[in-house]
This record gives C-alpha cells, structure tokens and sequence, in this order.
C-alpha cells in the first residue's frame, strides 16, 4: 500500500517539546501585553474619574450661581445694602410684590455666607422676627470670595455697602476646585453680573 502524503521526518518525529529560550520568548511577550493592558485599564479607570470630578464640579458651581442669581434678583440694593455686605456675605429680605404703592418684603432673611477655611458657601433662610433658621443649603468646594461690585470708575471691587448703592450691582464669582487624584486638581468658575433692584 502506498502513502497518498508524506509529512518531512521532522514533524513526524518532534516529540521533544520546547526549549528554555521558546519559554523565555514567550514570557517575556506575555508580560509586555499584560503591561500594555493594565496600562490602559488604569488610564481609563483614571479618565472615568476625572470625568466623574469635573462633571460634579461644574454642577455644584452652576447650582450656586443659579441660587445666588435667582436670589438676588428679588433684592432690592437698599435692603442689601443694609445689612454689611461684603465679599464673602449677603444678606436680604426677598421682595414679595407691591401693595398701596410700597414694596412687600418677605417675613425672612436670606443670607450667604462664605468661610474659606472649609470652602464652603452656606445659604440660610433665617425668621425676621425670631431669627430662627428656617433651612440651609451647603455649597461645598468654593476657593475664593465670591461677591464684588462695581465703583464708581466701573472696576470690579469686593462688595461694600457704598459701591453697592451707586452702581446698583451685585458680581457673583463662584470659583470651584475638586481634586482628582493624588495632587491633581480641576478648577472651574462662572460669574454672574446681577442688576439689583432700586426701588
């Protein structure tokens, strides 16, 4: 009987394994790949997180400055005024419509406060005759005073009572800060220029 194939001799008769250097070879590829994909893994994880960081700042700093507009859009600069403004506090009563010609006031307080020891903005709604907190809101990772005005040359100044009633404007600059990872951080800011009333 005849062979229809003929395999060489040598693959017939390899029964001896690999050698140390195929080993070696193949190893040493191993762990280059598997390098290469935990790389990437960990630069992804990283991006996922920073992502995660900034999409969260930027929410807390839009939210601030929407509170603080919304706000301070029913104030009246008199009332502001009044209650020793400066760059890192307001306080005024809301105003509530008109009746017999006269303004209606709210019977509260709405007060921000900043502290740059913690970083926090902290919104209170406060009783006018008992002076309890009725509520309050935290807004955390703030890194700098956050209201100005204008002066009578139109610069940009930290909130005080006379430039507030000349001008008639409250600049709200809210500048955020949140750390990604080890001591890599990521700022944000937005501001705001409010004509307050002057009624």
């Amino acid at each position: 009987m005849k062979k229809l194939f003929h395999l060489p001799r040598i693959l017939l008769s390899s029964n001896k394994g690999l050698s140390l250097i195929e080993v070696l070879v193949v190893s040493f590829f191993s762990v280059i790949i598997m390098g290469v994909l935990s790389y990437l893994l960990i630069a992804g994880e990283s991006a996922n997180s920073a992502s995660a960081v900034r999409s969260d700042l930027q929410a807390e700093v839009r939210r601030a400055i929407d509170w603080i507009t919304r706000d301070a859009r029913q104030a009246v600069t008199w009332e502001l005024a009044q209650n020793a403004p400066s760059g890192i506090h307001i306080k005024f009563k809301m105003v509530q419509g008109w009746s017999g010609g006269a303004l209606q006031l709210s019977d509260y307080f709405i007060e921000y406060t900043y502290d740059s020891n913690t970083g926090v903005i902290t919104r209170k709604k406060i009783d006018v005759a008992t002076g309890d907190l009725l509520q309050s809101w935290v807004i955390n990772n703030i890194i700098s005073e956050p209201f100005y005005t204008r002066d009578t040359s139109d610069n940009v100044v930290a909130l005080n009572a006379d430039d507030l009633r000349s001008c008639g404007k409250l600049i709200v600059d809210i500048d955020g800060r949140k750390l990604i990872k080890g001591s890599t951080y990521f700022d944000y800011s937005l501001t705001a220029e409010i004509k307050v009333r002057n009624e």
